[in-house]
């Protein structure tokens, strides 16, 4: 049976969604604060497939608390169910890698669709030869750690591209609720018959995608960067979904830009979360 733990600080909700997600066969656990998380991982010996967190706890910052957990190399999924609906709180939890994010109040039937997904293994795998010529399954941060540890072997750059969808401030609540995961699915589709020629593409986290370019420099991640931009341009004037998105790049090269995974990520999600201010901050004005 799948394991998901629930982390709000008011009883109530953790009541509420505890109850919902029993109904999909799920076991469900509660914490309230990061230090009763911290434990009931430990009792369950990290075998949980989803954790369920506000973020606006009462004494806590819960984009904080995923920060800590990722510090201990826990790789549980995080998703995010929360009554801030801002620009912030959305760039944050992009960040820190938070794989879906819900708006309370919420429609049940919908989250608990997005819950059955992502408990059921919705999660990017790569499939690669390793050294010994089997193939072997590693989902998308052991591709990245994969990637940088053959570049740097090999003495070869590696660069990275993040692209993130995302909607003006105003429309954020309810574009947050409606179907995502459809959404996702649908313009992960459209990106990836853009780049037919990049070798991995997946997503990363909630409404971001990684691109993986091994032996390409700066200057030519850079132009890719540019004109893959310029392409998702073209085809959103021809596209009712796409067009009522805003999308933004931002790209990396190890190892001019940082020595490992993290010193990597860190630099690449702080460039998206500054790019995605800059571009909220144009459409207010």
């Amino acid at each position: 049976m799948k394991r998901v733990v629930i982390l709000d600080s008011k009883i109530y909700m953790r009541y509420r969604v505890k109850e919902l997600i029993k109904k999909e066969d799920i076991e469900v656990y509660e914490a309230s604060n990061y230090s009763q998380l911290l434990n009931r991982l430990l009792e369950l010996k990290n075998s949980v497939s989803l954790i369920i967190i506000e973020i606006n706890l009462k004494e806590e910052d819960g984009l904080e608390i995923i920060k800590k957990i990722r510090k201990k190399k826990i790789d549980i999924p995080f998703m995010v169910l929360t009554n801030l609906n801002t620009m912030d709180a959305f760039s944050r939890a992009i960040k820190e890698g938070a794989i879906d994010y819900f708006v309370k109040p919420f429609d049940e039937i919908k989250f608990n669709e997005r819950v059955n997904r992502h408990v059921n293994g919705d999660f990017t795998i790569k499939s690669i030869k390793v050294h010994s010529g089997k193939e072997k399954s590693l989902n998308i941060d052991e591709y990245i750690e994969y990637e940088i540890e053959k570049s740097r072997s090999k003495n070869y750059p590696l660069s990275m591209i993040m692209t993130v969808f995302f909607k003006p401030l105003k429309n954020l609540t309810m574009d947050m609720n409606n179907d995502n995961m459809l959404i996702e699915d649908y313009v992960y589709g459209k990106l990836k018959s853009l780049l037919s020629d990049l070798q991995y593409f997946e997503k990363y986290s909630f409404r971001t995608f990684i691109g993986i370019y091994p032996n390409v420099d700066e200057k030519y991640i850079s132009k890719s960067s540019m004109n893959m931009i310029d392409k998702i341009k073209n085809i959103k004037d021809r596209d009712s979904i796409l067009k009522e998105y805003y999308f933004e790049n931002v790209e990396i090269t190890f190892p001019l830009e940082g020595m490992n995974k993290k010193q990597i990520m860190d630099k690449l999600t702080n460039k998206i979360e500054e790019k995605i201010k800059i571009k909220q901050t144009q459409i207010i004005k």
